[in-house]
């Protein structure tokens, strides 16, 4: 990965906000969101409005309005293109020209491969009243000249010219930001999506982009695509003073992950225009030299999470004591006074031991636990457990690995124990992906592991399958769910790279609306 620090002196890009409605109404509402949030222009998807609402469209501009009008960008995404419309030229012609008869949009998206006579009757009808924006949705093993020429190509014909594919993080920072580097202060854009997707938008302005493309402010739920970030934070970040710094999570899989959420509530109330998001890193070898490459790029620090913990605790220059301890670390940051060292820090100890204060307040004994896996999130049970007094057994299928997790730490406070010698426990912590979309099943017997009236402490958050909870719910078992854990290390980290506090009030809230 050969990406160096962008320096840019050109404007920065206009924020284009992406509407999600279905219909007039939905879209009035949007509209209004995204103009209180700071967009520069709005995209409406044509693609995703049924044919036959097309002239509701005028009701999102009806005098009087209760929000201010801002430029908005017409989009027909074709099948072909990812999106739901028709990709037959008399259709897209159609539905276009509806469109643009009942409401004033001032560019209209149109494919760069299947649109160029659409293009030439537009500018017939309209002249130099309507914007041509050309993009092409490539593939992900799409050719570095390939996606040149096809840049090149939409800057030459339209107002302007925008190029989306899949990529990794990895040849995000190889090619695509020396790539883009090549087209600087022109009216282009150059986004991706899947493991990479937001790392290019952190990027547009430094690296000269004319448009960057975000969601409705909110949580990410209401977004067509996923690796858009929230409205308000892109403006926030985009006015702020230039080298602004941004951070990041990162693991495999990431896309559940509530990180960039709970930090960017933080950041908002200290009043932090800095950016969080959330990139997926598919391949372990791309773990150090991203660390290298995303440093130059203004990333400040970085959370990780499955299955890098481990890893990013062997990469660091200094390590706090938890990291020693546990051999794992959730938290990265370069440190200000040694210039390129890499300090790792594992604040899912410290918020598992004040977890472990508050079950013991709740009814644990605090004589022993029981944990459930071997990974780097094991790791920091064991530690927080042994630091409490407690005497910890681990268990896990995979009875190698589990052995050599408890060897790590040569106290007497720690046992293996085999799945088929399970026993009561007043607390069990679920410290495997065991929940999440696409884990393995659990192959601990479970029943006899509870104690009536215990706690199982779930470090899973929002699971997909929540087969647990309903499994301590028919055992007389208090289950408690991840959002604790979440919060309380998002703070401990929050406070190693801001030097700030997070609002304990807020964690308080969070932690309720992460556990539903």
């Amino acid at each position: 990965m050969t990406a160096e620090a962008p320096q840019s002196s050109h404007p920065k890009p206009q924020l284009v906000v992406t509407l999600p409605g279905r219909t007039p109404d939905e879209l009035r509402h949007e509209f209004r969101r995204a103009s209180e949030a700071g967009a520069d222009l709005v995209e409406v998807r044509l693609d995703r409005i049924p044919a036959g609402d097309v002239e509701g469209l005028a009701t999102i501009h009806q005098i009087p309005m209760d929000y201010e009008w801002i430029p908005a960008i017409l989009t027909l995404r074709s099948r072909s293109e990812g999106g739901e419309g028709p990709d037959e030229e008399t259709a897209r012609l159609s539905l276009l020209q509806r469109a643009l008869e009942v409401l004033p949009f001032t560019y209209v998206d149109l494919e760069l491969a299947r649109d160029l006579r659409i293009a030439r009757s537009l500018r017939d009808s309209y002249g130099r009243n309507l914007g041509q924006i050309f993009s092409a949705h490539l593939v992900e093993s799409t050719p570095l000249g390939l996606l040149r020429k096809t840049l090149r190509d939409s800057l030459e014909i339209g107002s302007y010219g925008k190029v989306v594919l899949p990529a990794t993080v990895g040849r995000t920072l190889g090619e695509l930001v020396p790539l883009a580097r090549e087209f600087a202060g022109q009216h282009y854009v150059l986004h991706t999506t899947g493991p990479s997707g937001p790392l290019l938008r952190v990027l547009a302005a430094p690296l000269g982009m004319g448009l960057v493309y975000a969601s409705l402010p909110g949580d990410g739920s209401q977004t067509v695509e996923p690796s858009q970030l929230p409205a308000d934070r892109m403006r926030s970040f985009l006015d702020a003073k230039k080298g602004t710094p941004w951070l990041a999570v990162m693991g495999h899989p990431i896309r559940h992950s509530r990180s960039p959420l709970v930090h960017h509530r933080f950041l908002e109330q200290v009043g932090l225009p800095w950016l969080y998001v959330a990139l997926d890193l598919v391949e372990a070898e791309e773990f150090r030299p991203a660390l290298t490459a995303l440093k130059t790029l203004g990333l400040r620090g970085v959370n990780v999470t499955l299955p890098y913990k481990e890893l990013a605790a062997e990469l660091a220059d200094l390590k706090e004591e938890e990291v020693v301890t546990s051999g794992a670390a959730n938290t990265l940051a370069w440190e200000t006074g040694s210039p390129g060292a890499l300090h790792a820090f594992n604040t899912d100890v410290s918020a598992l031991a004040r977890i472990l204060t508050e079950v013991g307040e709740e009814g644990w004994s605090g004589e022993s636990l029981l944990v459930l896996g071997a990974g780097g999130a094991s790791r920091a049970v064991i530690a927080a457990g042994v630091e409490q007094g407690a005497h910890v057994f681990v268990t896990g299928r995979d009875r190698a690995r589990v052995e050599r997790t408890v060897q790590d730490f040569p106290s007497e406070f720690v046992s293996y124990l085999p799945p088929d010698a399970l026993r009561p426990e007043g607390l069990v912590v679920n410290a495997t992906p065991v929940g999440m979309a696409g884990s393995a099943p659990l192959s601990v017997p479970l029943e006899k592991a509870f104690r009536r009236g215990g706690i199982l402490l779930d470090l899973v958050y929002s699971p997909a399958d929540p087969f647990l909870r309903r499994a301590a719910e028919q055992a007389g078992v208090r289950y408690l769910g991840g959002g604790r854990m979440l919060v309380y290390q998002a703070a401990e980290s929050f406070e190693r790279f801001t030097g700030r506090k997070a609002p304990q009030q807020l964690m308080s809230e969070l932690v309720r609306e992460v556990d539903g």
